[in-house]
């Protein structure tokens, strides 16, 4: 095997692919804004676009997302989007939450957080309190 690639075959190799991104770009927002995390604290793979929130999928296969999300005085609703369809929500209220969820994801597809109140909602992010999303590719 070759450092940080894992040879399969004469033919095939992956790349590890994770990552883990904290801080959004706004504390707040309303339905349908995607959340824009800016600061990178691992992006193997090179999958995560801190200038647009998404996450593009290098390899094909069974990934593990998480957010964590603190309320700052509203009630927030995320949700986990592949592509276009929602693969976990979490309603925080005045509090800390956090959601997983394992998804297939095609080479090539996207996957963001959105927001999902119908109101302007802020999120706290400070020393204390992190707003992150991450995620790992498990199975390909």
């Amino acid at each position: 095997p070759i450092y940080g690639t894992y040879l399969l075959s004469e033919n095939i190799s992956v790349q590890p692919t994770a990552f883990n991104v904290r801080s959004p770009n706004t504390l707040t927002t309303i339905e349908e804004d995607v959340v824009v995390y800016t600061h990178v604290l691992l992006n193997e793979g090179e999958g995560y676009d801190n200038s647009t929130g998404r996450f593009t999928a290098p390899t094909g296969g069974l990934y593990m997302f998480s957010v964590h999300v603190c309320a700052g005085g509203d009630v927030l609703n995320y949700g986990i989007v592949v592509v276009d369809t929602i693969v976990a929500v979490a309603k925080c209220t005045f509090r800390c939450c956090s959601v997983n969820a394992v998804a297939r994801v095609n080479r090539d597809e996207h996957v963001h957080v959105k927001a999902m109140h119908p109101y302007k909602a802020r999120m706290q992010d400070d020393g204390t309190h992190w707003n992150q999303f991450s995620g790992i590719l498990l199975h390909f």
